[in-house]
């Protein structure tokens, strides 16, 4: 995702935004159209106030004035927040809805989401949800990293699924989630990580002096028979696929 908005660089291939590449580009002049937020807000706040915070993009682009003084007094009384108030003493769905509402001030062309809805409850979830779905509607380009498939059902129009950095499926959302071809690779995928996490644990125990077929791996073995006993049902198919990494692009 960092491709994206230019802070990493491609070493092979080509990241193109409005058809140029990022490495013909600035950072500074990628993040006037790409607003990244990440999947932990206390990464990315980092003002005393939230008024600070909204203002933040305008200052760093060389922005500030009347003009980002009014977007931000309608941001603030669009979400409903207090101005003054310290933004690490908000409830985590509160911040990461600042975070967003940071970046959507700047009206960058493509926002960027890493897992936007992680450690929210429901009424969170659907009010970020709700705001990226608005910008979506009135034109903006979102890109999302998501492992929740609810929020991918409900709220994406296209899925690309991949597997150990290789795409396995690119399509309309419930294409891909039926696609059985995809879900056969994910399932061989995770089987040759779960073997690998097992045995480099056994080693990790076998250091520490421990019996490794007692201890520390009842859970792998657990979730081995797990494994097995659903690999051919609808339920694998659900919590496999929630383990995709997804790029949705509405």
């Amino acid at each position: 995702m960092r491709l994206i908005n230019g802070l990493l660089k491609p070493t092979s291939g080509e990241v193109l935004i409005d058809g140029i590449p990022t490495s013909q580009l600035k950072t500074s002049e990628l993040a006037s159209k790409v607003g990244f937020l990440f999947q932990n807000p206390d990464r990315q706040i980092c003002c005393k106030t939230v008024r600070e915070e909204l203002l933040f993009g305008f200052v760093a682009q060389g922005r500030a004035g009347a003009e980002a003084e009014a977007k931000v007094d309608a941001m603030i009384e669009r979400f409903g927040f207090d101005g003054d108030a310290e933004p690490f003493l908000l409830n985590r769905g509160t911040r990461q809805l600042l975070a967003l509402a940071s970046i959507i001030v700047l009206e960058p062309p493509i926002v960027v989401l890493d897992e936007p809805t992680t450690g929210l409850d429901f009424r969170e979830c659907a009010k970020v949800m709700e705001v990226v779905s608005g910008l979506n509607a009135r034109g903006t380009t979102v890109v999302m990293v998501c492992h929740d498939m609810e929020v991918v059902g409900d709220y994406a129009t296209r899925v690309i699924a991949m597997t150990a950095g290789q795409v396995v499926a690119d399509g309309a959302t419930f294409d891909v989630l039926r696609d059985e071809g995809a879900l056969s690779r994910r399932l061989s995928h995770v089987r040759t990580r779960l073997t690998a996490w097992s045995a480099r644990l056994r080693v990790k125990l076998a250091r520490a002096g421990k019996e490794a077929s007692n201890e520390g791996v009842p859970r792998i073995r657990a979730g081995r028979e797990l494994f097995a006993h659903h690999e051919s049902g609808s339920e694998a198919r659900s919590s496999v696929f929630a383990g995709h990494r997804l790029f949705c692009n509405k």
